[in-house]
């Protein structure tokens, strides 16, 4: 079975901070359409990790327009939904499970658009069963013999985010979730395909570049094609807009170094309260705190260029 493991959609009308689109959804439908069409080069099933959407009450029009691009074509030989598709917490108001029935990929389900995966149920075909868990589920034990495909939207990366994240890393997520041949996952926004054992621990990364952050904007999002066959990744890189004109950098490292330098004092600040190291005098008390969490110059001097200019 072939199979395309599309990551994080985030499907959206509004436009993001810097990003230099008028019209973001035609962005996001754009992408969508990419998808489709590498789908139907080889009839691969779509395996959609969750957050679909990026609100949990997305525009109506842009459901419409969801609904219209995946069911395109379907109805000349009335095929079953090619597309698998679990629950982020983007998906679900509150973040609540309960709110599954009521998401707005129900009402893509109720169109025949997807299939939903829980863990009321599985999908098989041939020898090749998926599972799914979405957003604050915990993952069954496969019950099948054949190929497992767990399809899970869980924060499991091979690298943190940022210094101290304690991040759950692929070879722990697999020991603490056994028995499936491939692993695909979700919430985690880049990519990585790394076998573990006999299996395969797959993100295919966020398909939008939904910041200005370095990281982020220089990603070259992507699908994953995998045949169950010969168990071999390959990655399907997305047609994108140029960095340079994709995104609106003017004055952008000024305001990250400020928002980093009052990111740095709220957190000292906190620190000092918790352990009772306020004084009298506040000069004293950053000093203090810049030795004790042994703060870098730079970020020292930014803080005190932002206290000296309030």
């Amino acid at each position: 079975m072939k199979l395309l493991i599309v990551g994080d959609l985030h499907l959206r009308t509004r436009t993001p901070a810097r990003r230099t689109e008028p019209d973001f959804s035609a962005v996001c439908l754009n992408k969508l359409k990419q998808i489709i069409d590498l789908a139907d080069q080889d009839d691969s099933i779509v395996v959609q990790v969750g957050d679909f959407f990026d609100s949990a009450d997305p525009s109506k029009a842009l459901v419409a327009a969801v609904i219209e691009a995946l069911n395109h074509g379907r109805y000349l030989d009335d095929s079953p939904p090619c597309w698998l598709a679990i629950h982020g917490q983007h998906d679900l108001q509150y973040h609540s499970d309960a709110a599954r029935q009521r998401s707005a990929l129900r009402v893509l389900s109720a169109a025949q658009s997807v299939s939903l995966l829980d863990l009321e149920s599985d999908r098989c075909s041939g020898d090749v069963c998926f599972y799914g868990a979405s957003f604050g589920q915990t993952p069954l034990r496969p019950t099948t013999v054949g190929f497992n495909v767990l399809v899970a939207h869980a924060m499991v990366g091979d690298k943190p985010l940022w210094p101290g994240q304690d991040l759950t890393g692929p070879e722990d997520y697999v020991k603490k979730h056994p028995g499936y041949d491939l692993y695909c996952l979700g919430d985690y926004h880049y990519p990585y395909s790394i076998r573990v054992g006999d299996a395969w621990v797959i993100n295919a990364g966020c398909v939008l570049r939904l910041t200005a952050d370095e990281r982020d904007r220089t990603r070259r999002p992507k699908v994953v094609r995998f045949d169950t066959s010969t168990r071999t990744p390959k990655d399907e890189y997305l047609a994108v807009t140029p960095e340079a004109l994709a995104f609106d950098l003017d004055g952008y490292e000024r305001d990250q170094q400020a928002q980093q330098a009052k990111e740095s004092f709220a957190a000292m600040a906190d620190v000092m309260k918790g352990k009772g190291l306020l004084g009298v005098n506040f000069k004293d008390n950053l000093v203090e705190a810049f030795d004790r969490l042994s703060t870098p110059e730079s970020v020292r001097q930014k803080v005190w260029d932002c206290w000296q200019n309030l």
